[in-house]
């Protein structure tokens, strides 16, 4: 996986993806950039929560019948960057995210 060619979200945004952003989730599947690529470029939810004045994004979206990822993004380095990875998020840790935060899509 690479962090220097950037995936468009539908907001627009160039996101990068660095290299650790899905190391605990391994086991997705063989090509997991397939997969948080797929998330990022057309993403069932996007929700913005500004914490200390700086936006983070949340994108969720299906993978599979059985598998949904929420990939956290944040503004670093002068550019949007996915750092987190998680495989089936709980349903109250999205309803916490929606509460916390707006819905961009």
């Amino acid at each position: 996986m690479t962090n220097e060619v950037p995936i468009i979200d539908p907001l627009g945004k160039r996101i990068y993806l660095v290299s650790e952003v899905c190391s605990k989730e391994t086991e997705l599947s063989e090509d997991i950039y397939n997969d948080v690529t797929a998330v990022i470029k057309k993403p069932a939810l996007i929700i913005e929560i500004i914490k200390n004045q700086e936006s983070e994004l949340y994108y969720f979206r299906s993978v599979e019948w059985d598998k949904t990822l929420l990939i956290s993004v944040h503004y670093c380095n002068s550019r949007w960057e996915a750092y987190e990875c998680k495989k089936n998020p709980e349903s109250n840790e999205l309803s916490t995210l929606l509460k916390k935060g707006k819905l961009l899509l």
